[in-house]
């Protein structure tokens, strides 16, 4: 017997958004299976991938991703240039690490780990990637990526569901 894991885009638990779509699917950004995924923006300044939470919020202090390169996809578009954003409510944003040209991602090095060192960060509950202009090892801003993964601390957002069950209280009252 084998029992399938499920990641939490499967379970419901997490949504990713993509600025466009290329190639692939937005929810490639988050699988950690890296076999065949390949996710990718269109090539247009500055664009994005975000992950909502949902009921969850993070204090972030690692992220990781990974980008495949050769094989019949050969895309080999290694990001060089992005920033990390954060936001509580998915409207106003700050970046929480900035990247400049760095060469981490490569054919021999495919995965890459990065700290999160702002100590005054919040919980938030959205993340997202903003590839700069000509950002990626082509000089494209095309954004590629795969298998992110965010460290820290978590906590579960109640507020959520209590205001989901005033509403739900509401309805059968009325009847």
């Amino acid at each position: 017997y084998q029992r399938r894991v499920h990641g939490p885009y499967e379970a419901g638990l997490i949504k990713v958004e993509a600025s466009s779509i290329k190639r692939g699917d937005p929810r490639e950004v988050v699988d950690c299976d890296f076999v065949e995924q390949v996710f990718f923006t269109d090539n247009i300044p500055y664009s994005w991938v975000s992950i909502d939470f949902g009921n969850y919020r993070i204090k972030p202090n690692y992220y990781s991703f990974a980008h495949r390169s050769g094989g019949d996809r050969g895309v080999n578009y290694f990001m060089r240039s992005w920033e990390l954003h954060a936001s509580v409510d998915g409207k106003e944003w700050v970046c929480i690490k900035k990247h400049e040209n760095d060469q981490s991602l490569s054919p021999m090095s495919q995965c890459a780990a990065w700290p999160i060192d702002n100590t005054e960060l919040d919980y938030y509950r959205f993340i997202r990637v903003v590839i700069d202009q000509e950002g990626n090892s082509k000089r494209t801003s095309a954004l590629v990526l795969s298998c992110f993964e965010i460290y820290g601390d978590w906590m579960f957002d109640m507020s959520n569901l209590k205001s989901k069950k005033k509403k739900k209280k509401k309805k059968s009252t009325l009847r």
